[in-house]
C-alpha cells in the first residue's frame, strides 16, 4: 500500500513538471513570435553593446576628461552629431556591427570595433576602449598624453599585403569621445579602400563595395604605439542604397548661342549631384557656374562651383553639393551665370621700385592696370614673403554693376580635367631676363598670383600675361524638378 501511495506521488510529481515546462515553452515561444514581429526588434543598443565588463577605474587616473553619459542611445547621438548621415545610413540598414574585440598589447585593457559605415567617400569606425587601457603609472611628461588613433591597417585574408589608410582622427580631447561604464567611445574616418594602383586619396566616383578585410587600429598612448589585433570587418556599400530621390527638370535654356538643359538631380544620404548640359557655340564652357539648389521649405543649398565632365558623354557635367536630409516632391535649381572663356588674354606691369621684396610685408597700391570685357583691372596689393617671392592681389571691377559680360577671377580649367587640376595660364617676365609659368586661383571678383623669389630678385618690373580669361555670362534662369 505504502509503494502504491509513492509510486502515484512520483507520477503526480512527474506530470507537475512536465506542465511547467510546457508552459514555459509556450512562454517563450510566444515572446519570440512578439519579438520578432516587432518593427525595433534589434535596437542600436543590442548591436552595438561590448559583450563583456569593462574593469572599472578611478577617472582622476585619466590623461584627460571627457563627458559622461548614460546609455547607448546617447552614444549613438554623440555619433550622429559628428557624421551628416549616420542617422539615415542606421534606419536604411547601411551600417555594420563586427562587434570584433582584441587586447592592446602591453595594456591593461581592451578596444573593440561596435559599428562600421561605408559611406562611399569616407569609411566610418565607432569603437570603444577600455579606460583601463588609458591609464599609464609613470606619464611620461614630454609628450602629448591625450592618446589618439594613428592608424587603421587592412587587409585581405588571402592577400599578404596590407593597406595603410589616412585617417582624420584628432586627438581625443574632451568632446571627441564620451565615457559609458568604464569605456571611452569614439570614431576615426579613413578614405575609402582604394583600387589596386589607384592613389590614396578621395574616390572620386565611389563603386559598390561588399568585403570582409582584417582590420587592425594602431593607437598613441602616453607617446607610445599600441596596435590591436587584425580583426574580420565588413564593409559594404551600395550607391543606389544611398540614394534618397531622384529627380527631372521640366525645361532647357537657350540664348545667344548658349543652351543649358539640367537632366537630373540625385539626393544621396552623405552627397548629392546634378548632371546638366552645357554648351556655347562662341566660347568654351569653363566647367564652373554659379548655381543654387532651393527647396520648398526655405533650404538654399549651393551647387560646388566646379563641375565634373562626365567621361564619354559631351557637354555633359555632374555637379555635387551637400546632402538634403528631407526628400521634397519638388525641387528648383537657380541658376545665375555661367562661366565661360574664348582665349582672350590682356597685360599689365607691376612696378616693383617702390617696394623692398627681401622684407615681409603688404603694400597697398589701387592702380587700374588693364581692361577687358568692360572691367577694370587694379593692382590692389603686393604681398612679400622675403626668400619667399610674392603675391599679386588684382580686382576686376565692372563698369556697370548690371552687365551681363564681365570678367571674372575663377581659374580656367582643363577642358575634361578633375576638378582640382588648373592650367599654368599666366605668363610672368622679370625684367632681370627670367620668366615662368605659373597658375593662379580666385574668386569672381578678385585674383592671387604667386610669383617665385627668383623673378622678383634685382627687378624693378614685372609684365604679367593672363591667357584664357575667364568671363560670366548672366542668365538667371530657374529651372523646376519634379521627384520620379
Amino acid at each position: 500500500m505504502i509503494e502504491r501511495v509513492i509510486h502515484m506521488w512520483k507520477n503526480i510529481n512527474k506530470w507537475k513538471w512536465l506542465g511547467i515546462i510546457v508552459v514555459l515553452l509556450i512562454f517563450a515561444i510566444g515572446t519570440y513570435v512578439t519579438t520578432s514581429d516587432s518593427k525595433d526588434r534589434i535596437t542600436y543598443t543590442q548591436k552595438a553593446k561590448p559583450q563583456r565588463k569593462a574593469k572599472p577605474v578611478n577617472q582622476d587616473d585619466l590623461p584627460t576628461k571627457w563627458q559622461e553619459v548614460e546609455s547607448y542611445e546617447k552614444i549613438n547621438d554623440f555619433y550622429k552629431e559628428r557624421v551628416p548621415g549616420l542617422e539615415i545610413a542606421q534606419e536604411k540598414g547601411l551600417t555594420t556591427f563586427p562587434q570584433e574585440t582584441s587586447k592592446l598589447p602591453q595594456r591593461d585593457g581592451r578596444m573593440q570595433i561596435n559599428e562600421v559605415w561605408h559611406s562611399g567617400r569616407s569609411i566610418y569606425i565607432f569603437y570603444s576602449i577600455d579606460l583601463s587601457a588609458l591609464i599609464t603609472e609613470e606619464t611620461n611628461n614630454y609628450v602629448n598624453n591625450v592618446p589618439s588613433v594613428e592608424e587603421v591597417k587592412l587587409k585581405k585574408k588571402q592577400d599578404a599585403d596590407t593597406q595603410t589608410l589616412s585617417t582624420h582622427a584628432p586627438p581625443m580631447q574632451y568632446g571627441e569621445g564620451v565615457i559609458f561604464e568604464n569605456r571611452l567611445y569614439s570614431m576615426v574616418q579613413t578614405i575609402p579602400i582604394p583600387k589596386e594602383g589607384e592613389p590614396d586619396r578621395m574616390v572620386p566616383n565611389p563603386e559598390e563595395f561588399n568585403q570582409q578585410l582584417l582590420t587592425s587600429m594602431t593607437f598613441r598612448i602616453d607617446g607610445h604605439m599600441y596596435e590591436s589585433k587584425s580583426m574580420p570587418v565588413q564593409y559594404t556599400f551600395d550607391p543606389d542604397k544611398n540614394r534618397l530621390g531622384q529627380y527631372t527638370f521640366d525645361r532647357t535654356y537657350q540664348n545667344d548661342g548658349l543652351a543649358i538643359e539640367p537632366l537630373e538631380l540625385n539626393l544621396g544620404i552623405t552627397e548629392s549631384f546634378l548632371k546638366v548640359r552645357v554648351d556655347h557655340h562662341q566660347a568654351q564652357f569653363n566647367s564652373s557656374m554659379n548655381a543654387t539648389l532651393k527647396t520648398a521649405n526655405g533650404q538654399q543649398i549651393p551647387i560646388t562651383p566646379f563641375l565634373q565632365k562626365v567621361e564619354g558623354k559631351e557637354n555633359i557635367y555632374e555637379g555635387y553639393f551637400r546632402p538634403v536630409y528631407s526628400v521634397p516632391e519638388e525641387v528648383s535649381l537657380e541658376v545665375k551665370n555661367v562661366h565661360l572663356t574664348n582665349g582672350d588674354s590682356f597685360s599689365f606691369n607691376v612696378d616693383l621700385s617702390e617696394i623692398n621684396p627681401k622684407v615681409r610685408g603688404n603694400t597697398s597700391v589701387n592702380k587700374k592696370a588693364a581692361e577687358i570685357y568692360n572691367t577694370d583691372v587694379y593692382i590692389e596689393q603686393l604681398n612679400t614673403h622675403g626668400a619667399h617671392g610674392m603675391d599679386v592681389r588684382l580686382g576686376f571691377r565692372p563698369q556697370d554693376f548690371e552687365q551681363p559680360k564681365k570678367l571674372i577671377g575663377i581659374s580656367p580649367r582643363q577642358m575634361g580635367g578633375p576638378a582640382f587640376e588648373r592650367p599654368k595660364n599666366v605668363h610672368i617676365e622679370s625684367e632681370n631676363g627670367k620668366e615662368a609659368n605659373v597658375e593662379y586661383g580666385g574668386s569672381e571678383d578678385s585674383v592671387y598670383i604667386n610669383v617665385k623669389d627668383s623673378l622678383v630678385q634685382d627687378a624693378s618690373n614685372l609684365e604679367i600675361t593672363l591667357k584664357n580669361a575667364v568671363f560670366t555670362e548672366q542668365i538667371n534662369q530657374t529651372f523646376k524638378a519634379e521627384r520620379e
